[in-house]
C-alpha cells in the first residue's frame, strides 16, 4: 500500500518525529512522494491528504495521538499505527498496526532509547518498500512492452 499510495504522509508523535521524518527522506530517496509532520504541525495534513494517499503515524504509546485520529478515522484514509504500546485504544481506527519493542514492553530493567527501534524499523520497512516499487517497474515495463509488441 505505501509503494502505490499517491503520497506517504509520516507523522511522529514527540520523540516519534525523527523516526517520521527518516522514513520521509528514505521515501524521497526512492522517488516516492512523501511529507513529514511533527505533532505540533500535522494538523496541515487535511489541506492536501485524499483516499489515494497513505497515512503513516510513529507514535511510542499511542494515546497522544487519539485527537488526530478522531479527525481522519471516518476518512477512509488508510493510516498505518506504527507504536509501541500493543494495548493502545487508536489501534482499532488503524489499517493496520505494527507493534514494535522497547525496553518497557520487553521488562528489560535499563533504559534503551526507544527512537532506535523505530529507526531500525524504518530501515526494514524502506527496504521492503525499495523492492515493492521494483516489482511494480518491472510490471510495467512487462506491460508497456507486451502493448508494443501487440
Amino acid at each position: 500500500e505505501i509503494a502505490y499510495a499517491r503520497t506517504v504522509v509520516s507523522i511522529g508523535m514527540h520523540k516519534s518525529f525523527l523516526p517520521a521524518q527518516s522514513f520521509q527522506y528514505n521515501m524521497l530517496k526512492l522517488a516516492k512522494p512523501s511529507v513529514a509532520f511533527s505533532s505540533d504541525d500535522r494538523h496541515e495534513v487535511k489541506h492536501f491528504i485524499t483516499k489515494e494517499d497513505i497515512i503513516i503515524l510513529f507514535t511510542a504509546e499511542g494515546e497522544s495521538a487519539k485527537d488526530f485520529i478522531n479527525e481522519y478515522k471516518e476518512k477512509d484514509i488508510p493510516i498505518i499505527l506504527i507504536t509501541m504500546n500493543e494495548k493502545t485504544t487508536i489501534r482499532k481506527y488503524a489499517k493496520h498496526m505494527i507493534w514494535l519493542p522497547n525496553s518497557r514492553n520487553q521488562n528489560m530493567h535499563k533504559y534503551l532509547e526507544n527512537q532506535v527501534f523505530f529507526l531500525v524499523f524504518v530501515d526494514l520497512l524502506t527496504s521492503y518498500v525499495a523492492k515493492e516499487l521494483e516489482k511494480g517497474e518491472k510490471n510495467d515495463d512487462l506491460n508497456q512492452l507486451r502493448n508494443v509488441t501487440g
